[in-house]
């Protein structure tokens, strides 16, 4: 074989989870078993910042923007967002770059500035379509709860990268979200299917070097123990260089390698020209075989499937592939919160509330909750059903969430005989000119009812109050949050302030300047839609109040502040 059309090769594995990684900039490509679970240690980040940091400081005179952004890389891989966000300005002060962007878009992402983040990606875009950054839009959007958005930026990803599973997987839980199940399933049968990757047992970089031969391009730095690489030989400081990739110029790019190992599936050999460590060391060739590595989303994948046959009431099929991520090795927290959730469907279907509610026990998912306690309802046990779902913060419970909002629904409709009996109470005490007694009913029957009967519940509160010479206290869990809310406006944290009085209202929701308060800080926090669902409230109970021509004029405000953000997305 011809050593100058000799090309080498090998990959980068990039890793795309939930919370997917920055650009790297070292140039490491890692090629052991455990590339796509394993993460670096927080003492040998702190380290390599420190590295970093000395670096730039040694070379200030001539600083180069990537020295910057690695700053800005390992920052995220960090958590100190802030210092990110600082290093990546300074890289693209030095030159504007698609990393640079990207690395200051992730940053920004982390500390939820999601606009500024949605920003700056947007730059990296314009300026490189790369599949990574598109996912992390995504990943964006979804965190905005904007699931077609979020959907609709995967699919870029996918473009560009077609054979990645976790882009297919995040494709069908945002199906799964909007409520288009068979669109979910055909991507999760999809993403289960796609995995395919293997290992060579090695980390290798491409070096910047490029001699005579022309191979001399990728250099081992690690290797595992008892991997293909390390039984055949090859040495931590081998040069290495493989056949079957193209580059122009004999010169070899990330993207490059990555492209040729996801060409190459397990079992496969590989042909490697390898050299020992120094120069001038004629080059040898090995044969390598290409080693499966276990699927790290195998459990999940599994565990969306099963969900999503529940919901469509496939429960047998579903069982089965619930029961099976539950005894996978990649088994974790948030794949067991799926299939248990999967499980729970199956028994509620089958009437067997009791199986229902343990299987749902200790799982901390929304959804599971939402479902044990309509297994305690089903089983008369109300009390610890009404418990249950009101400690759920109401942030979490959107119609966005099609799936969610649904079984929300299931619940608040068997909760009707409860509502039922408050009300018929509530009407009992108020005949008896117990109103006090009556609004406690009232509000009772309010934080459990369907949505158009809470809004009646609220009507009969507010005309009530008419009959009251004067307010009766509020109650002092709603006292409690109040104060919360108010402390975390002065710390500007409107988002929290903002469920702090949300959680008044649940505890008092025949207040109605509560109503009017909540919506100053929902406008403050940017939530503009609830501000204003707020502040009508406030207004059908008090047309003729002194603030009601104010309370018109926000509206008319947050709508147009709500019009420019949604002109953002």
């Amino acid at each position: 074989m011809d050593r100058l059309k000799l090309l080498l090769v090998f990959t980068l594995f990039i890793s795309l989870s939930a919370c997917a990684p920055t650009i790297k900039y070292e140039g490491i490509i890692d090629l052991t078993r455990n590339s796509k679970i394993t993460k670096q240690h927080p003492t040998s980040l702190e380290k390599a910042i420190e590295k970093q940091k000395a670096l730039i400081e040694k070379r200030s005179s001539y600083a180069r923007p990537e020295w910057y952004a690695q700053l800005a890389n390992l920052y995220n891989k960090n958590g100190q967002f802030a210092e990110a966000i600082a290093a990546a300005k300074r890289a693209l002060e030095i030159k504007k770059t698609a990393t640079g962007f990207h690395n200051l878009g992730y940053a920004y992402q982390g500390k939820k500035q999601y606009h500024n983040a949605l920003a700056a990606y947007r730059k990296a875009l314009q300026l490189e379509q790369n599949p990574v950054t598109f996912s992390q839009v995504g990943h964006v959007y979804f965190a905005l709860m904007d699931y077609g958005s979020a959907l609709t930026n995967f699919k870029e990803a996918l473009k560009l990268d077609p054979r990645n599973d976790v882009y297919l997987l995040l494709i069908s839980i945002c199906h799964y979200r909007m409520g288009q199940y068979e669109d979910a399933l055909d991507a999760i049968n999809k993403a289960i299917s796609a995995f395919s990757y293997g290992t060579l047992g090695m980390k290798v970089k491409v070096k910047k070097v490029y001699d005579i031969v022309k191979y001399r391009v990728i250099e081992v730095t690690e290797v595992e123990k008892g991997g293909p690489a390390d039984e055949a030989g090859i040495k931590v400081g081998s040069t290495l260089a493989l056949g079957g990739i193209k580059a122009n110029d004999f010169k070899i790019s990330l993207q490059d390698i990555e492209k040729y190992f996801k060409t190459l599936k397990p079992g496969a050999t590989v042909e490697i020209w390898a050299t020992a460590p120094g120069p001038f060391q004629f080059p040898h060739k090995k044969l390598l075989k290409v080693e499966r590595v276990p699927d790290p989303y195998r459990a999940l994948k599994f565990a969306v499937k099963a969900e999503i046959l529940a919901i469509t009431g496939k429960s047998q099929e579903s069982r089965k592939f619930a029961e099976e991520s539950l005894s996978d090795e990649t088994s974790n927290e948030t794949s067991e919160g799926w299939a248990r959730v999967a499980l729970a469907r199956a028994y509620l279907k089958a009437h067997d509330y009791r199986k229902a509610e343990e299987t749902l026990s200790g799982t901390n998912a929304t959804k599971a909750k939402i479902l044990r306690a309509l297994a305690l309802a089903n089983m008369g046990r109300n009390e610890e059903a009404k418990s249950l779902y009101l400690a759920i913060p109401e942030d979490k419970l959107t119609p966005k969430k099609i799936p969610l909002w649904n079984d929300r629904n299931t619940l608040l409709c068997a909760f009707k005989p409860v509502v039922i009996e408050y009300e018929t109470k509530a009407k009992e005490l108020a005949d008896a000119g117990l109103y006090r007694q009556a609004l406690e009913k009232y509000a009772n029957a309010f934080v459990i009812a369907e949505d158009n009967k809470a809004k009646e519940l609220r009507n009969e509160m507010f005309q009530l109050l008419k009959k009251i010479p004067s307010l009766p206290p509020l109650p002092e869990d709603a006292h409690r949050c109040i104060v919360r809310g108010k402390v975390l406006i002065k710390e500007g944290d409107f988002g929290r302030a903002a469920l702090e009085f949300r959680k008044a209202i649940r505890l008092a929701p025949y207040f109605p300047k509560l109503y009017f308060n909540t919506a100053l800080v929902e406008g403050k926090a940017g939530n503009y839609e609830k501000a204003i669902s707020h502040i009508k409230t406030y207004l059908e109970f008090a047309p003729e109040a002194p603030d009601a021509r104010a309370a018109k004029d926000r509206i008319y405000k947050w709508e147009l502040l709500m019009e420019e953000q949604n002109a953002q997305k």
